[in-house]
């Protein structure tokens, strides 16, 4: 086992890159994917003449919505690792409490 000064989770960006990667995954599974089937489906159908172009067409619409929004995550994801060392790191388990400094010079 590997191990490193920070745990992998304690740099903003990285943390920041994870999230759009899981959100990314996430369209593309649970919408691009079933809607793009149905897609393929309808127009099979209406290409052997059992069903109407039209009837399609809502599926359409969203596949190109939620691909955009895909296109969208996949650009922030890009743009968040280029701009990664401004982005700066969180700081784990140091925690300011406000404490007043204490001179011995005070009684």
């Amino acid at each position: 086992v590997i191990r490193g000064k920070r745990p992998i989770m304690g740099f903003r960006w990285w943390t920041l890159h994870g999230i759009f990667g899981l959100l990314i995954a996430l369209n593309a599974a649970l919408v691009l994917y079933p809607t793009g089937q149905k897609l393929l489906d309808g127009a099979a159908r209406a290409a052997m003449g059992l069903q109407q172009r039209g009837d399609v067409t809502g599926l359409e619409g969203r596949e190109a919505a939620f691909g955009a929004v895909n296109v969208l995550l996949c650009l922030a994801a890009v743009l968040v690792a280029v701009i990664k060392p401004r982005m700066g790191k969180v700081r784990l388990g140091k925690v300011r409490l406000g404490r007043a400094r204490m001179d011995k010079t005070q009684p």
